[in-house]
């Protein structure tokens, strides 16, 4: 049953149409009818209207949130690489101080690594020529 031809006999078919044209030539519209399903009509669209704009605003308020949590963890995420670049600018004054020297740097690193957290490492590497 793949179409309304099919599920219907012919002539039953053909009378249905029939039917339906009587009915849509005998459906008279007054201006008042009229009035009232334009009236419908138009509320209908104004309630439509009401919660997309409800939505939209629910939406705009997520997006604020959103963009206010980004903007957190970006001054976090900040904030910790403007630590680690002081702290490693430290320790390169401190080592210079030293004069640069392989002994002094195992001590300076552990000051560096205990003073800022988000630093675990450093490494001494010379220059092979």
């Amino acid at each position: 049953m793949s179409s309304l031809h099919e599920a219907i006999p012919c002539s039953d078919f053909m009378l249905l149409l029939m039917h339906s044209e009587v009915l849509i030539m005998k459906l008279k519209i007054t201006p008042s009818s009229l009035a009232i399903v334009t009236a419908l009509l138009l509320i209908l669209v104004a309630i439509e209207l009401f919660f997309l704009n409800e939505k939209k605003q629910i939406e705009l308020q997520n997006n604020q949130k959103n963009l206010a949590l980004e903007l957190c963890v970006s001054k976090i995420i900040n904030n910790e690489i403007n630590d680690m670049v002081i702290s490693l600018k430290t320790f390169n004054s401190l080592f210079k101080l030293n004069n640069y020297n392989p002994s002094k740097f195992e001590s300076l690193a552990k000051e560096i690594i205990a003073i800022n957290n988000t630093i675990s490492e450093l490494q001494f590497a010379t220059r092979d020529n």
